[in-house]
This record gives structure tokens, C-alpha cells and sequence, in this order.
């Protein structure tokens, strides 16, 4: 058993890092920093490094897209167990989106070269919600006209494929 240990903090940047509370002084002795701007200097960085890199780094659209389309082709180069590489492909594209979700589909594709952004996961995850949403939604306008026509809760809830207790409550309304 090794019983080094090492705690390890990282920070974007090193006039970043902050002053320890007295009471954690004990881990100075163990404890390692790692400042991202120092290691994106570094040649050959590791894919792990440029993802933490993307998410901490605030860069603008331009220079987010270069790196982040470089980490892609990164994974797509070093990865060889497929099923890591897509999700790490569709970890970087989260990011993007997450960082400007302000720009269309188009505009992230642009960004980041892509062919189309509707393969991703996180569109079809999200598409995947909305049509959800809007089926259960035109669902719950129904009950009003089902009530009219003269069903029971229990008929509705049967045709529309709802619990009873969720047309129990729009069929107050």
C-alpha cells in the first residue's frame, strides 16, 4: 500500500488561486496545483486537460470553437474504444452549447464544424423532451372536450393514455 497521498487543486489561472483557510494548512504538505493556463503551454496536452480547459476557460465564441474542435478531433485520433469517443464527442459539443446557448443550431454547427448538430444526443435528448412536452400537452386540452362529451375521468385517462389522478386534476379546470 502507498501511503503518500496527494490532494490536488485546479485553477484556470494562477493569480486565481485563493488563500487557504488555517485549518486545511495541514494538506500543504500533500497538496499539488495545477494551473490550467500553465498546462495549456505545455505541448501535446492530454484530452483530459483541453476539456477542463473548455469548460473553466472563458473565451470568446471564436476561440472556444478552435478548441474545442480540436479536442474533437483529438478524441476522434486517440480514442479507440468507440463508445468512450462519442460520449466524449458529445460532452464537448454539451459544453459548447451550454457556454453560448444563445447562438442557433446553424451557428454552433459553424462553430464547431460540424455536419449537423441534430446527431448529437443533447439535440436529440432535448427534441426528444419538447415532443413529450407537446404531447402531453395537447393531451390535457383534450379532457375538457372528452368532459363535455359526457366521459367519465376513467374513460379519458383510458383513451388518452394518462393516470386518472392527472386528468382528476385538469378536469376540475
Amino acid at each position: 500500500m502507498n501511503e503518500t497521498w496527494y490532494a490536488v487543486v485546479i485553477y484556470n489561472a494562477k493569480a486565481n488561486e485563493g488563500k487557504l483557510p488555517g485549518y486545511l494548512n495541514c494538506f500543504l504538505p500533500h497538496l499539488r496545483r495545477f494551473y490550467l493556463d500553465e498546462l495549456a503551454k505545455t505541448p501535446n496536452q492530454s484530452l483530459a486537460v483541453g476539456v477542463m480547459r473548455l469548460i473553466v476557460e472563458n473565451k470568446s465564441q471564436e476561440k472556444t470553437g478552435e478548441l474545442a474542435r480540436l479536442l474533437m478531433n483529438q478524441a476522434q485520433q486517440e480514442l479507440t474504444d468507440v463508445t468512450l469517443e462519442k460520449k466524449v464527442l458529445e460532452f464537448v459539443k454539451a459544453v459548447v452549447i451550454d457556454k453560448f446557448a444563445n447562438l442557433s443550431r446553424e451557428e454552433l454547427e459553424v462553430m464547431l464544424n460540424l455536419d449537423s448538430l441534430k446527431k448529437s444526443r443533447v439535440y436529440q435528448e432535448a427534441k426528444e423532451e419538447g415532443i413529450e412536452e407537446g404531447s402531453l400537452q395537447t393531451k390535457l386540452e383534450m379532457i375538457p372536450i372528452f368532459k363535455e362529451l359526457g366521459l367519465t375521468i376513467e374513460q379519458i385517462a383510458e383513451r388518452l393514455k394518462l393516470d386518472v389522478e392527472t386528468v382528476r386534476e385538469n378536469y376540475q379546470q
